[in-house]
């Protein structure tokens, strides 16, 4: 039985129970038209020692997202003790000053640039506003995005970069990206903010902008 479970949801088994389904919105099977569904079978003893390999291989990847899961709920609890200032590291206890971005970091916009602007192989390194949400994470080392456009606001080291706005839930406008890479195009709709290195850690900054709000609502 586990080995049959295993084959009719395979693409071998879909293959056979999809020209026996019936319907047009909703589709089904009848008991007749299953009975006479034709599967290739090995014998008996091999279908039990395929079915307690794949149950292995499932009961190991279950295990795999268990421990993801943990890992993830740790690093939320790290965070939001972390960049919140209710937990501290070893050797530190200096309070934590209040400060408007004004007062350490200046602010840009990026300009230009669109997707039709990409190529594989371009002259200059560029990110698009839609790139924040679904391709770069807090910390950027490597681009993948490519133009020969000369559009688009250069980067300085360290910039941090935020969408300037979202056609989702305003919760996503607390996406921060740490770019530390020079000269990279930067199109329009993206939020520079260019902070005194030497008062702040981007890679910090982009964590806390991100981070600090959303555990904070």
């Amino acid at each position: 039985p586990q080995f049959f479970a295993f084959l009719s949801r395979s693409d071998q088994g879909r293959s056979v129970i999809r020209p026996i389904a019936q319907g047009s919105t909703r589709y089904n099977v009848s008991a007749k038209r299953m009975l006479d569904a034709c599967f290739n079978l090995p014998p008996l003893t091999e279908q039990r020692a395929i079915a307690e390999a794949l149950s292995d291989a499932s009961n190991a990847v279950d295990a795999l997202d268990s421990l993801i899961e943990k890992k993830r709920n740790l690093k939320t609890a790290l965070v939001q003790e972390l960049l919140t200032g209710r937990g501290r590291l070893p050797g530190y206890s200096d309070t934590w000053d209040e400060m408007q971005i004004g007062e350490f970091a200046e602010v840009h916009r990026g300009s230009g640039l669109s997707r039709s602007d990409l190529v594989k192989r371009g002259a200059h390194p560029c990110i698009l506003y839609g790139e924040l949400f679904t391709t770069y994470n807090r910390v950027v080392t490597h681009v993948i995005g490519q133009t020969n456009q000369l559009g688009g606001r250069p980067s300085a080291w360290g910039d941090v970069l935020m969408p300037g706005s979202t056609t989702t839930s305003g919760d996503d406008l607390a996406t921060a990206t740490a770019l530390l890479m020079s000269d990279v195009r930067l199109g329009g709709d993206i939020n520079i903010i260019r902070p005194d290195l030497n008062r702040i850690d981007s890679r910090w900054l982009a964590n806390s902008l991100t981070f600090s709000y959303r555990t904070a609502i």
